[in-house]
């Protein structure tokens, strides 16, 4: 089949071609560097959250660190004061008769809070001194900075009577991670026994009875 002469294609056409054929590779040039430019971006972007991510990592390691470390300093220096408090404590004598001179609770002092008594829960391996605030103490308005250091020292009486008077005494301790103070109150079963000596040398022995999670409230302080 003829399908006749074809025509011939002039300098114009050849040069619009050739210009097309340019600006088609000139496209996926451009395309490539526009992929290459996105990726490169897309790795510097990934190497700075990364860094802010370790960064955060390594600060949160370093703090944890130094909390242990002061964590520990801090235990050090409450056992210390609290090993002498408790000596100061032995030498208390058991008052035999009413012509002995009762010694002033106020007058044994750990740091700056008076010492009004001992707990000891045997059961869970807990000796410690019961110190309370002094009436200037209690006239710090924020209740945690109230409480900070006392806490960190001893058992502290929150509210009641004394050690061993008629009526309830309200004691609290820190719930600390290395199990000192409170830190294994929650293994106490009903049943065991704990005693209580007051600033006289009087020990009273006491029976858990009963067990319960006590929330603040008009009731319970």
């Amino acid at each position: 089949m003829n399908n006749g002469p074809k025509e011939p294609i002039n300098d114009e056409e050849k040069n619009n071609k050739h210009n097309n054929s340019k600006e088609t590779e000139g496209s996926r040039k451009n395309k490539k560097g526009n992929k290459s430019t996105i990726l490169k971006l897309a790795i510097i972007g990934a190497s700075i959250v990364a860094l802010v991510v370790i960064s955060v990592i390594v600060y949160n390691y370093v703090s944890y660190q130094n909390y242990i470390s002061n964590r520990i300093a801090q235990a050090e220096e409450a056992k210390n004061k609290i090993s002498d408090t408790l000596s100061k404590m032995d030498d208390l004598k058991l008052i035999e008769n009413a012509t002995q001179v009762r010694p002033d609770p106020e007058k044994l002092m750990l740091e700056d809070y008076p010492v009004i008594g001992r707990i000891n829960i045997p059961s869970i391996s807990i000796d410690y001194p019961i110190i309370t605030l002094t009436d200037e103490q209690m006239k710090e308005p924020n209740i945690d900075l109230r409480y900070k250091r006392p806490l960190e020292l001893a058992i502290v009486k929150y509210d009641g009577v004394d050690s061993n008077q008629v009526g309830n005494m309200v004691l609290m301790g820190h719930d600390y991670r290395d199990q000192s103070m409170f830190g294994k109150l929650k293994n106490v079963k009903i049943g065991d026994t704990f005693t209580i000596t007051d600033m006289y040398g009087t020990t009273y022995t006491y029976i858990v009875d009963d067990i319960f999670d006590a929330h603040r409230s008009n009731d319970i302080p």
